[in-house]
This record gives C-alpha cells, structure tokens and sequence, in this order.
C-alpha cells in the first residue's frame, strides 16, 4: 500500500500572519489593562492629573498609544501639556509591551524621595503594582488573544 501526500497550498506565510496579529492583540490588551491599573494605583496622589493623562503604552517598534496628554487643573496660572514621539524600543519579531510615562516628576512618584527638610515621602508604585499585582490576568489576556494557535 502506498500513500501519496500532495501539497496544493502552502498556507505558511498566513500563519505565521496570524500568529503575529495575535500576539499583538494580546500585547495590546495587557497594554491597556496595566495602563488603567496604574491609573487606578494613583488615585489619591492625584494634584493636576498630568502623571495620570501621561500614562500610556506602546508595543515593540510602535509609536505610544497617545500622542498627547494634558493636565485636567492648571497649577500656577499654568496648564501643562505633554507629547510623546517616536516608537518603543524593538522592531519586527520583538514582542513586548511598555507602560509608562515620559512626565520628568514620575520616578519621584514612583520611588519615592526626599524633602530638603530631610522628610522622606514614600513611593507610591503605580508602574510597579500595575506590573506586579495582575500578572495572572495578564497571562489569562494573552492565552485568550492566542487561542487556536
């Protein structure tokens, strides 16, 4: 008995499109969930609501979700607005996500830091806790977006 195998199509290339589609989608769906998380871990330390507008994500080789952000309050007589430009670090074949913010205040938020009296003023963590208190729904995220495959 012999068995004759014929390919007709080679849908390789398709694949491998889909794959990629997926894994952004599933990239993306993180991005956004961590962006809102460390949204939410602000609450309370919340003045103008510039860190808070900032906060944004981008996938490998892409530009950020936003282009721009503004404050919700001016402080000073002063409105501030921000803008992002370029693209994550990365490029065809990476697969990552960033969250963060480009606004020069947020390490000070972020890690905390000390007064010139000498007070120090603890960190709040919104990136961090953002990352770090929801990898198992991230994960969840990411096997939904890449289901069938």
């Amino acid at each position: 008995m012999s068995i004759t195998v014929e390919i007709i199509e080679n849908n390789k290339a398709k694949v491998l499109d889909e794959l990629e589609e997926a894994i952004e989608r599933a990239l993306e769906a993180v991005g956004i969930q961590a962006e809102n998380y460390a949204k939410v871990h602000l609450e309370g330390h919340i003045d103008t609501g510039l860190l808070r507008n900032s906060i944004t994500h981008a996938l490998s080789g892409h530009p950020a979700a936003i282009a721009s952000y503004h404050a919700d309050k001016s402080k000073g007589g002063k409105s501030a607005i921000g803008y992002y430009g370029g693209n994550a670090p990365g490029g065809a074949g990476e697969h990552a996500v960033y969250v963060g913010t480009n606004v020069e205040y947020a390490p000070y938020v972020e890690f905390g830091h000390r007064m010139p009296s000498g007070a120090h003023i603890a960190g709040v963590k919104f990136l961090q806790r953002a990352v770090e208190s929801h990898t198992e729904e991230y994960k969840q995220l990411i096997e939904k977006a890449l289901k069938g495959f």
